[in-house]
C-alpha cells in the first residue's frame, strides 16, 4: 500500500514538472514579446537565472499616501481646473462694457500744440446673453473636472492601499519564513530522513515531511515574487527605486 501510494505520487509529482515546464514556456515567450526579441534570436538555449533575494525594504503607509497629490494624473487635473478659471474669468469680463480712449495731437496752423482724444464706450446687447450661455458650460465644466479629481484621487489611494498592504503581508511572510519555518522545515526533513533509515518511520512519513518542506518553499517564493510586483508598483507612486 505505501508503495503504491508512493508511486501515485511521483507520477503526479511528474505531471506538476509538465506543468511547469509548460509555465515556464509561456513566461518565456512573454518575456521575448516584451523585450522585442526577434524570432530568430528567440532559442530554448536561452536561460533566465532566478535573481530573486530576500532584501527588507521599510516603507510606512504614511509614506505611500503623502506622494498622493504628487501623482502626474492629480496634477494634470489641477491644471485643467486652473486652466477653466482662466475660461471663466474670460466668459465675465467679456459682458462688460468696451471702454476705450485715445489721446493724439492736433495742428491748426500753428504746429501741434494742442491735444485731443476721444473716449469710446460700447454697450453689448445680444452679447451677454451669449456670454451667459458659456458661463453656465464653463461652470458645468468645473464641476466635471473636480469630480474627475475627486475619482483620480480615490483610484490613486486604492491603488497604493492594495499595493502597500500586499507589500507588508508579503513582507511579513518573508520575514517569517526565515526567521522561523525555513530552520524547522530543514530540521523536520533531517530528523524524518535518518528516523526513515533507521526504521522508525515508513516511506509515507518522509514523503510527507519532504513535502512540507517543499511547500513552505513554495510558499516563500511565492511571497518573494509578490513582495517585489508591489515595490515595482509602489516605484511608480514613490518615484524613487525600490527594487536592486
Amino acid at each position: 500500500m505505501d508503495l503504491t501510494k508512493a508511486e501515485i505520487q511521483v507520477a503526479e509529482a511528474n505531471n506538476d514538472i509538465d506543468d511547469a515546464r509548460r509555465q515556464l514556456h509561456l513566461a518565456r515567450y512573454g518575456l521575448f514579446n516584451l523585450m522585442g526579441l526577434l524570432p530568430e534570436n528567440q532559442k530554448y538555449s536561452i536561460q533566465f537565472m532566478d535573481s530573486l533575494r530576500s532584501t527588507d525594504v521599510d516603507i510606512s503607509q504614511i509614506q505611500a499616501l503623502a506622494v498622493l497629490t504628487d501623482q502626474p494624473l492629480y496634477k494634470s487635473s489641477t491644471s485643467e481646473l486652473a486652466a477653466s478659471n482662466y475660461f471663466l474669468k474670460e466668459a465675465k469680463s467679456n459682458i462688460l462694457p468696451d471702454i476705450r480712449f485715445n489721446l493724439y495731437k492736433q495742428d491748426y496752423g500753428t504746429g501741434y500744440n494742442f491735444n485731443g482724444f476721444e473716449v469710446g464706450l460700447s454697450f453689448p446687447i445680444w452679447y451677454p446673453l451669449e456670454q451667459k450661455g458659456l458661463i453656465n458650460t464653463t461652470l458645468a465644466r468645473q464641476d466635471e473636472i473636480r469630480w474627475k479629481q475627486q475619482e483620480i484621487k480615490l483610484d490613486m489611494k486604492k491603488q497604493i492601499e492594495h499595493a502597500w498592504h500586499s507589500y507588508e503581508v508579503s513582507r511579513s511572510t518573508i520575514k517569517r519564513y526565515d526567521q522561523t519555518i525555513r530552520s524547522k522545515a530543514e530540521k523536520l526533513q533531517t530528523l524524518t530522513l535518518t528516523a526513515y533509515r533507521l526504521g522508525e518511520v515508513d516511506l509515507l512519513n518522509l514523503i510527507s515531511a519532504q513535502q512540507i518542506y517543499l511547500n513552505s518553499q513554495q510558499r516563500y517564493l511565492s511571497s518573494l515574487r509578490d513582495f517585489y510586483i508591489q515595490l515595482v508598483e509602489l516605484e511608480k507612486f514613490l518615484d524613487k527605486d525600490l527594487v536592486y
